[in-house]
């Protein structure tokens, strides 16, 4: 058969340069395939962000769900389960399996290798016992506890009741209250992004036991302990000890391309259906047909770059962005750029918290509100546009950006807060938008830099200490023309009362 082109209704057929045979030819910026891709090698994975209680296809074995960070496999019934989780049983008939799979029997281990299970080693039960009580700071600062643990009964009794709170290291909490009379009983988590999670407890004379539900988190690493009875008690977490670790798979990143050529080159099995791709600041995603479809970056929630890693977020029943979100445990690498999309209302406290790293990021106008500390010492970052939709800039929100050398904020922000922009020392020229009504205390202070500020609101903004803009290079303080009188004599304006000029003098 002769070589064919499909052009209109022409067809393609063993598409060649020479006598070299291709599987992609580009006219431009047309690609022309054979009529029959090439077959990949491997098995694709798919990537999805819906829970896998809600996932129905079957396609692939493989399955990374971004909705809990967690690998899922097939089984030999069809369902998936969680990837490198133990099951436990009395015989080895009795449980489910996938290549890999491991499980215990009493106490030796298997894993399902080549249609069988194997022995791997022995498996042994202990536990670790943590001494609760008001020593602060906690001894086990750092260290990952489970949520799933038990309390001795005695250590109850001898006091009548019992009340503690475990703190994270991302401002979540473990809170429980015991009284050995039985009437009060609670134990639950609240993550950093208000999720709660109620516990189960139960007791049989000898121990409490207290677990939550598969659905929560099932550690917390300390960050502190609060501790409220007198007298200390002892919680008993059991752990597994086996001979073999298991071996994650890696999960599944988006991935940075230089140019869009380079991309369509990235296929299954190295790329998994749902997966994303960035060229510059476009994103792509891997399709069905072993394409990549273009994405509008505002459409997912959050997009992060990592030096040649990235990270794609999409848009979830929380509109928050979080330091999980922004600084992943599975990457080692600090954040370098942002695109903040539609579905996400507000960056949340500390969120780029320290990011030195972070040179641009781009806030889509649904943002209203930017959390305590959210940008503190982000000292890359030269320039930000804050959204049009901005109502709130709060405590610390953009502290110690030595490297900020203007900024706008827009008329629909009605509070700035304290020490939002405290020690931006780069700072030359400010401009603050007409709908502003408080400005808290030290939000300007130590800005040595600053050469000009600018106030669009025709009432002054109440100050809420004289130190608002306090050691700013005594620059000019320019404000609407018909308001210079009333900002010099208002409340904690007669400080700035040789500074106030008007607009119109400039």
């Amino acid at each position: 058969m002769a070589d064919t082109i499909k052009i209109g209704n022409l067809e393609i057929d063993n598409l060649k340069v020479g006598t070299l045979s291709v599987d992609a030819l580009y006219i431009g910026d047309v690609k022309i395939y054979p009529p029959t891709p090439p077959t990949p090698t491997g098995t694709c994975y798919e990537v999805i962000s819906t829970p896998i209680a809600s996932y129905t296809s079957t396609t692939y074995d493989s399955v990374f769900t971004y909705n809990d960070v967690k690998w899922y496999m097939k089984n030999n019934l069809n369902q998936y389960e969680e990837y490198g989780i133990y099951d436990s049983a009395n015989t080895l008939s009795s449980l489910t399996y996938y290549e890999g799979k491991l499980a215990v029997i009493g106490e030796t281990e298997y894993q399902y290798s080549g249609g069988s299970w194997v022995v791997v080693g022995s498996y042994v039960d202990s536990s670790v016992t943590y001494t609760i009580d008001d020593t602060d700071p906690s001894p086990y600062v750092g260290q990952e506890l489970p949520t799933t643990f038990k309390i001795p009964y005695a250590d109850v009794e001898s006091i009548g009741w019992v009340e503690f709170s475990i703190r994270g290291d991302n401002d979540d909490e473990l809170h429980i209250l015991l009284e050995t009379s039985g009437e009060i009983a609670d134990y639950n988590y609240r993550d950093s992004e208000g999720n709660e999670y109620r516990g189960e407890i139960t007791n049989d004379g000898e121990y409490f036991y207290l677990s939550l539900s598969s659905e929560a988190p099932q550690s917390i690493v300390i960050d502190r302990i609060e501790y409220y009875s007198p007298e200390l008690i002892h919680l008993i977490a059991d752990s597994k000890q086996v001979t073999v670790e298991y071996e994650e798979k890696d999960i599944p990143l988006a991935k940075t391309y230089s140019s869009v050529a380079d991309m369509e080159l990235d296929v299954c099995p190295s790329v998994g259906v749902g997966q994303y791709g960035l060229v510059g600041n476009d994103l792509y995603q891997f399709n069905d047909n072993e394409e990549w479809d273009t994405v509008s970056s505002s459409s997912v929630k959050f997009i992060g770059k990592y030096g040649s890693l990235a990270n794609v977020y999409e848009c979830s029943s929380t509109s928050v962005i979080t330091t999980n979100q922004t600084k992943p445990s599975y990457i080692s690498s600090g954040i370098t750029s942002a695109v903040v999309g539609n579905c996400a209302t507000s960056i949340g406290s500390g969120a780029f918290y320290g990011c030195n790293g972070l040179t641009s990021i781009t806030l889509s106008n649904s943002v209203t509100s930017i959390g305590t500390s959210a940008f503190y010492g982000c000292n890359g970052l030269t320039n930000i546009t804050l959204p049009s939709g901005l109502t709130d800039i709060n405590y610390e929100a953009f502290c110690n950006c030595r490297h900020l050398t203007s900024i706008d904020i827009p008329n629909s922000v009605t509070t700035i807060g304290q020490q939002a922009f405290q020690l931006c020392y780069a700072l030359t020229s400010v401009t603050i938008g007409s709908g502003v009504t408080m400005i808290q205390n030290n939000a300007f202070a130590a800005c040595t830099g600053l050469t000009s500020i600018t106030i669009n609101a025709t009432t002054p903004p109440t100050l809420s200490n004289v130190n608002a803009f306090g050691n700013t290079n005594n620059c000019p303080i320019y404000v609407p023309d018909a308001s210079v009188s009333a900002y010099k004599s208002a409340t904690n304006w007669k400080t700035y009362a040789s500074r106030i000029k008007s607009i119109s003098s400039k």
